[in-house]
């Protein structure tokens, strides 16, 4: 948005989108539809083994939160979608939580789990098998402004038997740059 038009809205609405205090939802865990192999943006190899189906991914309460789960037991791959809930303005924070259980599978081997907004990928993370249970909760600056209602997709590209938790997908809030390990 640029300044002009921040401006305008600022003094017509009292907002130009990039006063988000507090962050806001981005999706609704129970909003998200199953892609079939052809609409999915992430596709690789993998994509074509094994599909998780309708019952390895759903929405249901985790630890006192609503979450979109998969259980990759049995299937190796699947892409969600859904319209996103609110505008996102360019420089604004998103904020990201997935949970994993502990990684099983062949040693060497990798997960991943991604986001994509519209025609851009946001966030790709990508873990080693075996590896320990934890929570990945990055935030990122968005590159661009990106409308309300703009496809949101969540992928995980397994290998092994493993559970993830889309938690959050959130906008506004502080930036707070992720701490490197040394």
């Amino acid at each position: 948005m640029s300044l002009r038009a921040c401006l305008f809205a600022a003094m017509s609405v009292g907002a130009c989108g990039l006063d988000k205090p507090d962050p806001v939802p981005l999706i609704d865990v129970y909003a998200f539809q199953r892609l079939d192999v052809a609409a999915d943006p992430f596709q690789d190899p993998l994509t074509l083994e094994t599909p998780c189906d309708a019952l390895q991914a759903e929405a249901k309460n985790f630890g006192g939160e609503n979450a979109f789960d998969v259980d990759t037991d049995g299937c190796a791959h699947l892409a969600v979608s859904q319209p996103s809930l609110v505008p996102v303005y360019e420089g604004e924070t998103m904020f990201l939580r997935v949970w994993h259980f502990e990684l099983a599978g062949t040693a060497g081997d990798t997960v991943s789990f991604g986001v994509r907004i519209g025609d851009e990928e946001v966030l790709q993370r990508e873990l080693t098998i075996p590896g320990p249970a934890g929570l990945d909760a990055p935030r990122w600056q968005a590159s661009k402004d990106i409308p309300a209602g703009t496809p949101v997709y969540f992928h995980v590209r397994n290998h092994g038997s493993n559970s993830y938790a889309l938690i959050e997908l959130s906008v506004g809030g502080p930036f707070e740059q992720e701490e490197e390990e040394e």
